[in-house]
């Protein structure tokens, strides 16, 4: 298992230890919830840290791939009004 974390670069080593830290959050979060709340007090715990995860894995993806938002997404694109100078396909 060391060597496993030996072969991280340092993006994947920030997103594992990130993962670890998250897991104690909502481990804290389940020690904390009231009575008769502790699925509900876990779930919120697992959105949110869950969030924070994938927010950090993809800031991570595009630093590594600088260039992979130039001119924004697809979708983005297809919300945007076009100009009187943009022709438009029959």
């Amino acid at each position: 298992m060391d060597e496993f974390f030996e072969r991280m670069d340092p993006a994947e080593r920030l997103i594992a230890e990130h993962a670890v830290l998250a897991h104690r959050e909502v481990m804290k979060a389940v020690n904390a919830a009231p009575h008769g709340r502790g699925l509900e007090m876990t779930e919120l715990a697992v959105l949110e840290q869950g969030r924070k995860q994938m927010m950090l894995m993809m800031e991570e993806a595009l630093k590594a791939k600088a260039g992979a938002q130039k001119g924004g997404s697809r979708a983005n694109a297809a919300d945007k009004p076009r100009s009187a100078t943009t022709r438009r396909s029959s």
